[in-house]
């Protein structure tokens, strides 16, 4: 259903009731499942009418509130994601959100069978549970693209001509259902907050998931682009007054090096944020990351080193980020 109404109906915001909207009340571990999946889906809602009388409310098994808190936290760390793909393909391109997995991969006949994983944008591959008692899941990866699950970091290269089923974990204590990204993608994220208006939106992180270099034309380089959207959040200025910034951060793929840059496209507005911040979170890549990135004072173009680049390590992930300070020039006058 959800799917369908993606793809006809409501392309730029359905979602499920979370926990279901009527019938009697869910159980704690698929309450927790309906979560982990439901944080992709722009609509993200908890809204019931219980045949037993009951409330279903995020909080009602305290056993289980500590997955539900960690999942809502990602939700919220992937706003800024969620809204950059709605303003890039509802708005520009009038194409949904959340997509059948044959959306992105129509030369692939065994996706037009996959009614259980859903794409988020072009990039995001979910595979949710919707078994009680399940702790794995079996997942098709489709043909001619290879792929990195996000909870481990590990790589599935699949043949040009053929898919391949996986089988991954799917602890009930994972903040998110199995997740899979397309390689050669960028996904943003950024802060944790209680509410869109719980703090200042000032944390922009990006995580870059490389084409491996033996898998891709050889000859050349291939250059993919995250572009982020920013505005106010509140008003229509985007749209009457051009008040919106457009900044793609990029990242070129080569054999013993990695280049990341960012160019500022339109700058009619920017956000608390005056720095982006980067990542590699794949163990495994052992290439140089290179910065091409704009000097903060100049603007002039700088080729620098990831160790020559403000950095820190993240408490939680144990990953090492580093930053990509917007040029002074090109800041948002609210920093004044």
């Amino acid at each position: 259903m959800g799917l369908g109404a993606n793809l006809s109906a409501m392309p730029y915001g359905y979602g499920h009731d979370i926990g279901g909207f009527a019938g009697p009340q869910p159980d704690p571990e698929m309450l927790v499942r309906w979560v982990q999946q439901g944080i992709f889906w722009p609509r993200f809602c908890v809204h019931s009418w219980n045949s037993d009388n009951t409330i279903t409310e995020l909080w009602m098994f305290p056993e289980v509130l500590p997955v539900i808190r960690s999942s809502l936290q990602l939700r919220y760390r992937l706003i800024p994601y969620l809204y950059t793909l709605y303003v890039r393909y509802a708005y520009y391109e009038q194409q949904p959100l959340i997509r059948p997995v044959l959306y992105e991969h129509q030369h692939d006949i065994n996706t037009y069978d996959q009614q259980f994983e859903f794409m988020v944008g072009p990039s995001l591959l979910v595979a949710p549970i919707y078994e009680p008692g399940q702790t794995h899941r079996e997942v098709y990866l489709p043909s001619n693209t290879s792929w990195y699950h996000f909870q481990t970091g590990t790589y599935y290269k699949t043949d040009p001509n053929a898919g391949q089923w996986v089988k991954v974990a799917a602890p009930l204590t994972d903040e998110a259902a199995p997740l899979f990204v397309k390689e050669g993608s960028l996904i943003c994220f950024g802060k944790a907050m209680k509410n869109v208006h719980g703090s200042i939106d000032d944390d922009r992180r990006v995580q870059i998931f490389p084409r491996r270099f033996g898998h891709m034309d050889d000859a050349h380089y291939t250059r993919e682009t995250l572009i982020l959207y920013e505005d106010d959040g509140e008003t229509l200025y985007h749209e009457t007054g051009g008040a919106y910034a457009e900044i793609h951060i990029w990242m070129e793929e080569r054999e013993t090096e990695i280049h990341v840059g960012m160019e500022i496209v339109k700058d009619g507005y920017f956000p608390y944020y005056d720095t982006v911040w980067v990542t590699c979170p794949i163990k495994s890549e052992t290439r140089k990351l290179i910065f091409e990135v704009p000097d903060e004072e100049s603007n002039v173009l700088q080729i620098l080193a990831s160790r020559q680049l403000p950095s820190f390590v993240d408490d939680n992930s144990n990953l090492a980020y580093f930053g990509i300070r917007l040029p002074k020039s090109r800041r948002n006058a609210c920093e004044t």
